[in-house]
């Protein structure tokens, strides 16, 4: 087995004695029931109630519709736990967000591992037939959704041109794709964690937040090939790379293109080239836009003002902040604020 260094504590000894969860998802919702078992637990309307020697935190299912069913995880290990997903069914394609800080996901049956997270290959779409295998450590935390697309929908979502149909090909014949979400995803996870798990509107949120993520996904670089053509997966790796760098200056002025290709030993055109085709935007609108987008959860705070947020954010004065919040929003911070009340 592989493991990445935050993995490399686990002995042969640990994995012996480490409790196995199987997971047997499929499109719809048959998997719930046997996975609360195992999780030595209960289902409490769409919660899986896991033991609390297991995690704690919401995990969450509902049926989207149209043969596609959700999992929303918002939870914290209190075990090391191996998770198997070994299903029964090989009628679906599983879409996995994972916004998790540490992950890695392991194929059992090519010895090949990922690392999966908000550092990491945060979006993943596997084929159901591939037996998946993961290790978690007590005291992780996972923020993750997880669709499961029956395969007749997945696949006539692009009839045209067949490109989903073709979305596995690979030398190595893995049945998955990684790779990173688009700020526009990001975002809408984030507002989605932001809701009340089991409250009245959390449904209609949840089935939303699937169908703007399959409707991105369409659109992303795990799906057109032809765009895609020439990146690598080193490539993606570098981009995650100048990804940490833009999060760490959010605060300040964007760092300049020339940092960012010294970072990750690229020259500026092909830089500018893999972020956008990666990340769908370029470094500078990538670096304003979760700048902006930061400054939007303080304003919904409504503890500092907007002249204090622009200046936290290193924007010269509020009303250049204002300006690019009103081209981002459509609206100025100060009738964002109004909305609130």
């Amino acid at each position: 087995m592989v493991y990445n260094s935050d993995l490399s504590m686990f002995t042969l000894l640990d994995l012996f004695f480490m409790k196995k969860i199987i997971c047997h998802y499929d499109s719809g919702l048959n998997w719930a029931g046997p996975l609360a078992k195992q999780l030595r637990g209960k289902v409490e309307g769409n919660f899986i109630k896991a033991s609390p020697q297991i995690h704690t935190g919401s995990r969450y299912f509902l049926d989207c519709g149209e043969g596609i069913s959700a999992l929303y995880l918002d939870i914290e290990y209190k075990a090391d736990l191996i998770m198997v997903q070994k299903s029964k069914k090989n009628d679906f394609i599983g879409i996995y967000y994972d916004l998790t800080d540490v992950g890695e996901i392991k194929f059992s049956s090519k010895n090949n591992s990922k690392a999966i997270g908000r550092w990491g290959f945060d979006l993943s779409v596997i084929d159901g037939t591939l037996e998946l295998e993961s290790l978690v450590k007590k005291g992780s935390r996972t923020f993750a959704l997880c669709l499961f697309v029956r395969k007749d929908l997945f696949y006539s979502f692009n009839k045209k041109d067949k490109k989903l149909h073709n979305l596995f090909q690979s030398e190595n014949g893995i049945l998955a794709k990684f790779g990173r979400m688009s700020p526009e995803s990001f975002s809408h996870l984030t507002d989605l964690r932001r809701k009340k798990v089991g409250s009245s509107a959390f449904n209609i949120d949840l089935a939303a937040t699937a169908y703007l993520l399959i409707s991105d996904l369409l659109d992303t670089v795990l799906v057109d090939k032809t765009k895609n053509s020439g990146i690598t997966e080193n490539d993606i790796l570098k981009i995650i790379d100048t990804e940490k760098v833009l999060a760490q200056s959010l605060k300040g002025a964007f760092p300049g293109i020339e940092i960012l290709c010294d970072q990750v030993n690229m020259s500026p055109s092909k830089f500018k080239h893999v972020f956008k085709k990666v990340l769908k935007t370029s470094p500078q609108s990538y670096h304003m836009n979760t700048k902006l987008y930061q400054a939007k959860e303080l304003l919904e705070q409504q503890q500092l003002s907007v002249t204090q947020i622009s200046q936290q954010f290193g924007f010269c004065n509020a009303a250049y902040f204002g300006s690019a919040f009103k081209k981002r929003y459509n609206m100025s911070p100060k009738t964002f604020t109004q909305q609130l009340t």
